[in-house]
């Protein structure tokens, strides 16, 4: 670590940085990220940090990946060639010491025009030192797995700008400007503009515009919903090329295209390949439903399918009327609105009757059978062989007449956009291949489950959906709450807080002595590390000494003097706390359960009983038998070694000895150990990560991750182990964190 940045730190004496100009932006865009305030250390090195403080625009908190960034691997190279907001160029997404690029992880979207702009300053090699015709790119491709390398094949749209001001389109690997376009330097660099016209269509229109120089050309092939790539030629280690203030007109953060499943018997490719066909800021799960008005039971699973040999890429309706659901709801960007696509082809082959439909359907409850004129559907869009689209409300047809479309060579391209979509009127925007119509929906539709279905009247026939993108969900939409236990704890272990504010909003802190050190007094200026209402607050030690819980034995402090004058000493910092924390384990450490009663009801007295009072057990205290006071609102379990049955268990447990009065929280271990079991491995540990979360997804109660493991000795003899030694595993955690804490 120390020698990498070091290498960067070498060019730091010729690396004047320029006063940020912004970049002119495209008319208000969904994304734009100006890569500020990012926290640049090893192991992830700001890429992924503060996503909700750095960007803005209704989709902010979408993530990067690294990717290779050159035509002679599929590795990508370490963290610390791209970083951003490093020291020597603030503000900036930044590339170093040899090729390379990054992937923004939810594609680009085409608006109700078929059209996306995206924008960007960049600047390869500002001081010269490297060659001429060293560059930027910004490319655009049809695939999340692409090297990002401009040239490559699999870039359908790939735009070089080179120091020199010389500016090349490329078409897969096929320059399409003779001569280049030629731009002039300005100070802060390039402003780069690619906006894309009819980009659904064989030949989109595509317009470049770098500096003031412009050039509009046909890019031969359609490119709708592509994935972004930033990349640079950087030809030695010394010089740098950066990024800044991006924008995009329009995302999608959850998108679908159906390619690569294995459509084979029982799941029929339904739920297949996830991770390779969806967007990789959120992948999802679906559920089969009925797709009928006369029963709840889903018909047999053959009855949809993904990726069949004969609809290639794309969610098969066959035999009969069927359904299902995708499994997290979608969620309203800031402004009260999202946007659902798909292209739908009601019986392609002409082998049922002409009103046959696909169905996208918008319903509040989780629990639907999913047929389009049901009660509890709030938003039911049919679209028929024909051409006849009609919407329904809860049962009621609100278009009249139909809206009327003509099919297209892949059927018919449709867009349902929700405007104020918590209000007692949404307003809903329907599109189908270019026909549209805005009506109110009379019903408020804040955050519904997606239901895709089709009405197939024989069992000779098939209807079909491909590409379907939403603008945003919520994969976790009970979890409110992600950080880290122990972020402070004893002085010696130092205060960790302003190392994961970029992506938690829990934090773990205690001001008390150092119990095998008392002398080092009470830290309460690291309180300051808390942004508002964030921290939540060790009092374990004010209520039961360290000192006099010895041999199984831990008494209460005698009238609570202790817990007395350490509310004066943390009332100046009342508003950098937002929960308190009980004495950690405390059936294990022998206090009673009169004393623990005392401790709960002594803190919902003081001035903190408006915040939520947490209560963590170790694993084999989940039982009846344990005492749980009323006054506790969360409650959680450390068992580091659960697997998914194990979590749902004491999951489950925690529910009944409570009454399922009471939040829950887990703690996911970040750290291999003794008390890690089966998870003995950084690999494994970085697997577990999300059996955590997919425990929150069957739980609703679940409403914080805690993670242990870093930065305390964790074990006799275990060494304290920091982020960047588990770069992987801390990687995955920076994106769950942002998951949970970056919703709107």
């Amino acid at each position: 670590m120390k020698r990498t940045l070091l290498c960067l730190a070498m060019i730091a004496t010729s690396l004047a940085v320029s006063p940020a100009v912004s970049a002119k932006a495209a008319p208000a865009p969904q994304l734009v990220d100006s890569f500020d305030k990012a926290r640049d250390t090893d192991p992830t090195y700001g890429l992924n940090d503060s996503l909700g403080a750095r960007q803005s625009g209704t989709a902010r908190g979408v993530t990067y990946t690294r990717v290779a960034g050159t035509w002679e691997s599929t590795n990508p190279p370490p963290p610390y060639y791209s970083q951003v907001n490093h020291p020597n160029t603030p503000g900036k997404l930044l590339f170093a010491l040899t090729r390379s690029a990054v992937r923004l992880d939810a594609p680009v979207a085409a608006d109700l025009n078929d059209s996306y702009t995206v924008t960007a300053t960049v600047d390869p090699d500002p001081k010269s030192l490297g060659t001429p015709g060293d560059w930027s790119s910004i490319m655009l491709s049809r695939t999340s797995g692409s090297v990002g390398y401009v040239t490559n094949g699999d870039i359908q749209l790939g735009l070089t700008v080179a120091r020199n001001g010389d500016v090349q389109l490329f078409r897969s690997g096929t320059a399409l400007f003779n001569p280049p376009l030629t731009a002039t330097r300005a100070a802060d660099g390039f402003h780069v503009s690619v906006a894309v016209a009819n980009a659904s269509q064989a030949n989109p229109s595509v317009t470049v515009t770098v500096n003031g120089a412009a050039r509009t050309i046909g890019l031969g092939t359609a490119l709708p919903n592509p994935y972004l790539y930033l990349g640079a030629y950087v030809s030695n280690d010394k010089q740098i090329s950066t990024v800044d203030d991006l924008t995009v007109s329009r995302v999608s953060r959850f998108a679908d295209n159906f390619d690569g499943a294995n459509d084979v018997d029982p799941g029929y490719g339904l739920n297949d390949g996830l991770g390779g066909r969806q967007s990789p800021l959120a992948t999802q799960t679906y559920t089969r439903v009925s797709g009928n008005w006369w029963s709840y039971d889903p018909p047999p699973t053959w009855y949809s399918q993904v990726n069949h040999p004969n609809t290639p890429g794309k969610l098969l309706f066959a035999i009969s009327r069927s359904a299902v659901r995708l499994d997290a709801p979608v969620a309203p960007d800031t402004d009260g609105s999202y946007t659902v696509s798909a292209t739908v082809d009601p019986d392609p082959k002409l082998l049922g009757a002409p009103a046959d439909w696909n169905s996208i359907m918008l319903s509040q409850s989780k629990d639907s059978s999913g047929y389009v004129t049901n009660g509890d559907v709030q938003l039911g869009l049919t679209v028929a062989r024909n051409g006849n689209v009609q919407l329904f409300r809860s049962g009621v047809a609100l278009f009249n007449p139909v809206l009327t479309a003509t099919r297209a060579a892949d059927g018919f391209h449709v867009t349902i956009a929700v405007a104020n979509a918590s209000k007692a009127d949404p307003s809903v925007t329907v599109t189908v291949n270019g026909a549209s119509r805005t009506v109110g929906l009379g019903a408020s539709i804040p955050k519904p489950y997606l239901y895709l279905g089709a009405y197939v009247s024989n069992d000779k026939q098939i209807s079909t959906v491909d590409d379907l993108a939403i603008s945003r969900i919520d994969p976790y939409p009970n979890l409110k709450y992600y950080g880290y236990f122990a972020e402070r704890i004893l002085k010696r272990w130092g205060n960790h807080i302003p190392e994961v504010t970029g992506f938690a909003n829990l934090h773990w802190i205690s001001v008390s002595p150092d119990y095998d050190n008392p002398s080092t007094g009470y830290a309460l200026s690291d309180l300051d590390s808390c942004p508002a209402h964030s921290c939540a607050l060790y009092v374990g030690d004010e209520f039961f000494p360290h000192e006099t819980c010895q041999n199984g034995t831990c008494p209460i402090d005698p009238g609570l003097v202790r817990w007395k004058a350490f509310l004066e000493k943390v009332k100046p910092y009342q508003d950098k706390i937002g929960a308190i924390y009980l004495k950690d384990e405390p059936h294990d450490y022998g206090v009673t359960n009169a004393d623990l009663q005392t401790m709960a009801s002594a803190v919902k007295s003081s001035y903190f009983g408006s915040l939520p009072i947490l209560l963590t057990l170790s694993g084999g205290k989940v039982n009846p038998n344990t005492y749980v006071p009323a006054e506790v609102d969360w409650l959680g379990a450390d068992d580091y070694g659960a697997d998914a049955a194990r979590l749902d268990y004491l999951i489950d447990t925690m529910e009944r000895m409570t009454g399922g009065t009471k939040k829950i929280y887990l703690f996911p271990p970040t750290v291999v150990g003794p008390y890690t079991g089966q998870y003995d491995t950084p690999e494994k540990i970085q697997a577990v990560q999300q059996v955590y979360f997919d425990a929150a997804k069957r739980h609703p109660s679940v409403i914080a991750i805690m993670n242990f493991g870093p930065w305390v000795e964790a074990w006799p003899g275990q060494p304290i182990t920091y982020p960047y030694q588990i770069p992987d595993i801390w990687a995955t955690q920076e994106r769950l964190g942002n998951a949970v804490t970056v919703k709107e």
